[in-house]
């Protein structure tokens, strides 16, 4: 047996009816999202949290819950929609309604029971004739009561949103009026910093003759000070800028000097270099040629092969022994070089010193030492002038003789003859090959 919900929000009962106890009737409430006026409240506690009717009667009682439930529906929509009729005869007659229904659908219910019920329907006829309003207010159900209660949080949450955004603008009011305070502090201590300056001045305009004699005091002292310092530091500022001239003519004369070793010395470094890889590349290119020639075969007639060879190594170890020359020219030219320039710097040094002293005492002094620190920058540039022509006359005549050595090495030729070469030994050896080959025919028939 099942259940029917009706537009009109009436249970009905579907199938055959079953027997049931009166006394099992117990109160449920049913979902109502048709009547006008419903909050959403009301709605998502019909979704979320009202029980299904199983759980709220027990099993045995839910037909005659369901029963009771539409008969209590039924009463109050006809009491709403004819008013025209006597409302107390109404209601007595929907009652007896209910009482009807209630014995067709219980024919074997106990005596005892049915008396007890039968009691409480003439109190609830009592009650109907006595007092209308509270036959409706005992007809409430829990879902009207959770309505109620559902509006009156809406009305709750509507006023503390009120209330929340009256705080809010109370607050802002509130900091603005910090704001404000902090202002009115600020021009305040200005006001006041200001009507102290008034005041000062006006103590000062009360003596007002006595006050700028102190004043006129006050700045002669300040100007006889400060001429006085200025004597002072032009006495002191001669000497000053002279030792300053001189320190700084010192570091500079240094700076060039260790820059021009400092040059001189890479381009030995990068000379020395260059010579002992080109050492070291003929060395290999020596150990290689004399490994190939171990290695090859020696009853082959390669005479000038080997005489080539041998040349070779002659001119390898000529040109060794030509870069060992040049090595220790370059090794006493570079010991002549650093003499000369610690004797140079030695004697710049105590010429210096000397015309420094006497500059100290007299004004030729001072110019002789200017024309000493002239001479020294003339000195150092003619210098630099024969160091960077030497530079060029070395590389135009490196230039020189690698253009000689390219002339001479003859490219074309060279090849020419390593291929001749070539072909002869390729003729050898297929000559050497036949006749290991014979001699091998010869000994299998043996």
């Amino acid at each position: 047996n099942g259940m029917r919900l009706y537009d009109n929000e009436i249970l009905c009962i579907e199938g055959h009816p079953r027997q049931f106890h009166i006394s099992y009737i117990k109160p449920i409430t049913v979902p109502q999202p048709y009547l006008l006026g419903t909050c959403q409240a009301s709605k998502n506690y019909w979704v979320k949290y009202l029980p299904f009717l199983k759980d709220q009667v027990e099993y045995h009682s839910i037909i005659q819950s369901v029963v009771a439930h539409n008969d209590k529906i039924k009463i109050a929509n006809n009491v709403k929609t004819d008013k025209s009729k006597d409302t107390q005869n109404y209601l007595l007659q929907q009652w007896s309604n209910v009482n009807n229904s209630l014995t067709s659908i219980s024919s074997d219910v106990n005596t005892q029971v049915i008396d007890n019920f039968t009691q409480d329907k003439l109190d609830i006829k009592a009650a109907i004739k006595s007092d209308i309003n509270i036959s409706e207010q005992s007809s409430m159900s829990d879902a009207d009561i959770i309505v109620s209660l559902a509006n009156e949080t809406e009305k709750l949450n509507l006023e503390i949103q009120t209330y929340t955004v009256e705080i809010d603008s109370c607050q802002q009011e509130l900091q603005k009026l910090l704001n404000d305070i902090n202002n009115e502090d600020n021009l305040y201590k200005k006001a006041n910093d200001k009507f102290e300056l008034i005041a000062k001045s006006r103590t000062l305009l009360d003596n007002f003759e006595e006050n700028l004699l102190k004043l006129q005091n006050k700045a002669e002292n300040s100007t006889k000070k400060l001429v006085h310092l200025s004597s002072q530091w032009e006495e002191h500022k001669t000497g000053y800028l002279e030792q300053y001239q001189a320190a700084k003519l010192k570091a500079n004369s240094r700076s060039s000097e260790h820059q021009q070793l400092s040059e001189a010395l890479d381009n030995l470094t990068e000379q020395c270099n260059n010579i002992v890889n080109q050492i070291t590349s003929k060395t290999n290119q020596q150990a290689q040629l004399a490994k190939e020639y171990e290695n090859a075969n020696k009853d082959i007639n390669r005479s000038a092969y080997t005489s080539r060879i041998l040349e070779i190594i002659g001119s390898i170890g000529k040109q060794k022994a030509d870069l060992n020359r040049v090595l220790a020219d370059t090794r006493t030219l570079q010991k002549e070089i650093n003499n000369i320039t610690g004797q140079l710097q030695r004697s710049f040094t105590e010429t210096d010193e000397l015309i420094f002293e006497d500059a100290r005492r007299h004004e030729l002094g001072k110019m002789a030492y200017k024309l000493l620190a002239t001479l020294h920058t003339d000195c150092k540039s003619l210098v630099e002038t024969v160091e960077a022509t030497g530079s060029a006359v070395r590389e135009s005549r490196e230039l020189e003789d690698q253009i000689q050595q390219e002339s001479n090495k003859r490219i074309a030729d060279s090849l020419a003859r390593v291929k001749r070469d070539l072909d002869s030994m390729k003729i050898d050896s297929a000559e050497l090959i036949r006749l290991i080959e014979q001699k091998q025919q010869g000994q299998v028939k043996t």
